[in-house]
């Protein structure tokens, strides 16, 4: 992932940050049902932010995003990665 962030910071230009969102298929620990969610990567690898979820409308969820802690949430193969420029929320 290191070459991918590497790859579109130099794409984007001098000085825009790069963010890495990764929409996972997984079970809600508060409803127990299977759940979209959006997660919004730190520079590390590990989840810092949900950023959209099927379960819970508003943007971000208002729960208190225990499901980004979970290993499931970083184990599951995703659905989808998104490599996004600061300043392109539109695109999540």
């Amino acid at each position: 992932m290191g070459f991918m962030r590497w790859l579109l910071r130099r794409l984007a230009g001098p000085g825009r940050e790069v963010h890495v969102v990764r929409r996972v298929e997984m079970r809600c620990p508060h409803a127990d049902e299977c759940a979209e969610i959006a997660l919004l990567m730190g520079p590390t690898g590990r989840p810092s932010m949900v950023l959209r979820c099927n379960r819970r409308p508003e943007a971000p969820p208002t729960c208190d995003q225990l499901c980004r802690m979970r290993a499931e949430a970083v184990t599951t193969v995703p659905r989808s990665l998104l490599l996004v420029p600061s300043g392109d929320e539109r695109l999540v």
